[in-house]
């Protein structure tokens, strides 16, 4: 699933189970979107998580700390 995102960025989360959400829907940074799902020889549910500006692939774990201080600052 790709998500597209304010200012060219896009997440992208594979393998997934059950997709919550359809093309087109806009959703919430807290929404859930789907459940993780399983692929090929792996023997549990795990997410690949991706982060791209236009076409070049961004460090994910700054991306989280950054949507983690958008959750926190709207949650004051």
């Amino acid at each position: 699933m790709k998500i597209d995102n304010a200012g060219c960025f896009h997440s992208l989360y594979d393998p997934l189970g059950k997709t919550k959400v359809n093309a087109e829907d806009s959703v919430s940074i807290n929404q859930r979107i789907a459940s993780v799902g399983n692929t090929g020889g792996s023997t549990n549910s795990h997410l690949h998580y991706k982060v791209r500006k236009v076409k070049r692939y961004l460090n994910p774990q700054k991306w989280c700390y950054c949507l983690f201080e958008i959750i926190t600052t709207k949650n004051k």
